[in-house]
């Protein structure tokens, strides 16, 4: 503390340094916090009170309470701030499309995972299996057109028709294996055609050019198929990268992730226990709150608002696809999504070096130059 300069200082020198600030945090962040968590809330609650009746109005404000409807208003306010802080350094606004309904489906952590394995089971009827496979030639040209059929049904140009076994093992079902090869890529997509009712038909196309088939046929043959098992790797497809995580990571999960250690770094040195008042150790009550608040906001809010995102049957593949999105390749998907989302290059205006990084560094050099030019004097 400067004794010459005590004029200037809303706190005498004796006072320590943990107390002022402890002073100054308690009078912004206080109980009035309650205040501004309600306040999103005000205008619904007067508009109800006037249309329908005070208890509706006061059972709609609890309701949203108790649904920690404020943690999507603090998320909001840090999505908006986000924007316009992009636009003013920036530039290139655009319209971001986050739905107007209630959520229906479940969003994946970073995206899908790849798949290794598919099992299908194909039900026939009208065709004899038994007597399809006491015929040892029919049997095997039968099976290798099951086989042609699932590699066209499925679209990729990387799976081969060696990649696929087909067998009957039962009566009215053909069991086909497909293994894929490592690396695959479209694994998703290939999922979709394979459980699509396409597969079918395309198995009854097949089938038909095999010389002797209608031998064993006892009218018009129809498939269905059915897939039984889809068997995913600790990889990502490529193809299909985005998910919850993803869209927000920019905006508010790199933020909270430093306001969470910050916060843990002030209080490992000190920054509540070195605080003397009890007035003071109060006031940082709130002043703590309101930075949990905060930072579970932006850290969960987006999952907190769908509940299929809590559906433990999908942890194990959201897991997967984390690993292999930030681990295989030499974390080459997330460098291409990084470089792709997060450092864009500029365009027109915004080439300038001049943004708005630079114009506040600027004055914050400038403030504290003349800060020390004017205390030069007094030790002078």
């Amino acid at each position: 503390c400067n004794t010459k300069l005590e004029a200037f200082f809303p706190f005498p020198c004796e006072v320590p340094a943990a107390d002022a600030m402890a002073s100054l945090l308690t009078a912004w962040f206080s109980v009035y916090i309650i205040f501004f968590l309600l306040a999103p809330s005000l205008l619904l609650f007067a508009e109800i009170w006037t249309q329908r009746s005070l208890g509706a109005a006061v059972y709609r404000l609890v309701s949203q309470l108790f649904s920690c409807s404020f943690l999507l208003f603090i998320f909001q306010a840090k999505i908006i701030g986000f924007y316009i802080m992009a636009e003013i350094r920036q530039g290139g606004a655009g319209y971001v499309a986050t739905g107007r309904g209630l959520p229906t489906e479940r969003r994946d952590f970073v995206g899908t995972p790849s798949s290794d394995f598919f099992g299908l089971s194909l039900y026939v009827r009208r065709l004899d299996l038994h007597r399809l496979k006491a015929s040892t030639e029919l049997y095997a040209c039968a099976m290798k057109a099951v086989s042609s059929a699932v590699v066209a049904a499925s679209g990729s140009t990387s799976l081969k028709v060696e990649d696929v076994t087909s067998s009957i093992q039962e009566a009215g079902k053909i069991v086909v294996e497909v293994v894929l090869k490592p690396k695959t890529t479209g694994t998703t997509a290939i999922k979709a055609k394979l459980g699509s009712e396409a597969l079918g038909s395309e198995v009854g196309k097949h089938l038909s050019r095999v010389q002797g088939i209608e031998e064993v046929c006892t009218g018009d043959v129809m498939f269905v198929g059915i897939l039984d098992e889809a068997r995913s790797c600790w990889r990502i497809d490529s193809n299909a990268v985005g998910g919850l995580y993803l869209d927000y990571t920019k905006h508010t999960y790199y933020d909270a992730m430093n306001l969470l250690l910050f916060t843990i770094l002030l209080l490992s040195a000190g920054a509540y226990s070195e605080v003397q008042s009890d007035k003071g150790r109060h006031g940082l009550i709130f002043t703590f709150i309101v930075l949990g608040l905060v930072i579970f906001s932006w850290l969960y809010a987006p999952f907190m608002f769908n509940p299929y995102q809590f559906s433990a049957s999908y942890l194990m593949d959201d897991l997967k696809a984390w690993y292999g999105f930030f681990f295989t390749d030499g974390s080459k998907n997330w460098i291409v999504w990084y470089e792709k989302n997060v450092i864009k290059p500029r365009r027109g205006l915004r080439k300038s070096v001049f943004d708005f990084g630079l114009i506040f560094m600027f004055f914050a050099v400038t403030a504290w130059v003349s800060q020390l030019s004017a205390r030069h004097p007094v030790y002078a």
